[in-house]
């Protein structure tokens, strides 16, 4: 999953599922993935995981939806 961007990886989790999705150049890739398997949009998030630091961000465009 570290092809794209090498020093982190976007991921994309369906909260509700308990499933995730990653390796994509946006989260949106791995958001798209996740709906393609029934999950719904309002159920995924988007999160960065850094592996050499063991860290997880959470600033990702899909996390901005209005209600």
């Amino acid at each position: 999953m570290l092809e794209i961007l090498s020093s982190y990886i976007k991921l994309a989790v369906d909260i509700e599922r308990g499933i995730l999705a990653g390796g994509g150049e946006l989260h949106a890739d791995c958001e798209a993935v996740l709906l393609e398997n029934g999950s719904k949009q309002v159920d995924i998030w988007g999160a960065d995981w850094y592996p050499l630091t063991q860290e997880v961000g959470y600033e990702s465009l899909i996390n901005i939806r209005p209600r």
